[in-house]
């Protein structure tokens, strides 16, 4: 009888999934005009910080930065986040002011270029993605209504913006207002009188700002936006502001004794962005 060799069949070897790389600690979402196709971002960044402005951000906190210039003192801000968990966290840009909190921002309101802050990657998914590279002071306010929890840093941190730019802000203020309107049945009523009052501060500002300019065209266009999307807040710009009331009755073509007013009305409205 023959002998039989029986086939012994190769298992074939299991193939590892690639391990996923470490999460960074930080990552500094280049969110201007600065950034570049492809992610690139600041130079010589420490080993557990990423900059990003192409794709979505990986690291637990995130930083907003308007262009590729200098990051100084990112290790330190990275060395405090990797002992926190809260959601939005605060700190100044000017060693010789106070520590901003987020009771005392949304009780008196912002001045966004004294505040500096970080967003948690959690915090960061539910920033509608209009808002994500809008003027930080929507950014802020957004931000301040979304998080559940916040706390303030020890930390004295650089301006890591520019100044605005004045033809994407009534596109940010479109974008926040959409985001108020979603959101305001969830707010409780210290977040919803932030908000508003925010929210009509910077609509009269963009009242006047279009007509400094003499935008007729576009200045009816937003006065219909906001009696579609928020009549209350139109109602208030024109109970607050003469400059508003003085529009809307001259079919929103200003007299020229009434443009310095909307300018240096502009102007205030271009601190709180």
């Amino acid at each position: 009888m023959p002998s039989m060799k029986l086939a012994f069949w190769k298992r074939k070897k299991r193939e590892e999934p690639t391990p996923e790389p470490p999460q960074p600690i930080l990552s500094i979402f280049v969110c201007g005009e600065g950034g570049t196709e492809g992610g690139a971002g600041p130079a010589e960044l420490p080993a557990d910080c990423e900059a990003v402005c192409a794709e979505e951000p990986r690291g637990r906190y995130i930083l907003f930065a308007d262009g590729m210039q200098n990051c100084g003192g990112t290790e330190d801000l990275a060395v405090l986040l990797a002992e926190r968990s809260e959601e939005l966290l605060l700190f100044r840009t000017d060693a010789k002011a106070e520590a901003p909190s987020a009771e005392e921002l949304l009780h008196r309101g912002l001045e966004p270029r004294r505040i500096g802050y970080v967003a948690s990657l959690e915090l960061f998914r539910r920033l509608p993605v209009a808002l994500r590279r809008a003027d930080r002071g929507e950014r802020l306010a957004a931000l301040l209504l979304l998080a559940e929890t916040t706390a303030t840093l020890d930390f004295v941190g650089e301006e890591r913006e520019t100044a605005p730019r004045e033809e994407r802000a009534a596109q940010s203020l479109r974008a926040f207002l959409l985001l108020f309107d979603e959101i305001k049945p969830r707010l409780d009523r210290e977040k919803y009188r932030f908000a508003f009052a925010y929210a009509c501060g910077r609509v009269i500002g963009t009242y006047a700002e279009l007509a400094a300019e003499n935008k007729a065209e576009e200045l009816r266009l937003f006065d219909d936006f906001l009696k579609e999307e928020n009549m209350a807040l139109r109602v208030a710009a024109k109970e607050r502001s003469a400059i508003v009331r003085q529009l809307t009755r001259r079919n929103f073509r200003p007299p020229l004794w009434l443009r310095p007013l909307c300018a240096a009305a502009a102007a205030r409205d271009r601190a709180r962005r």
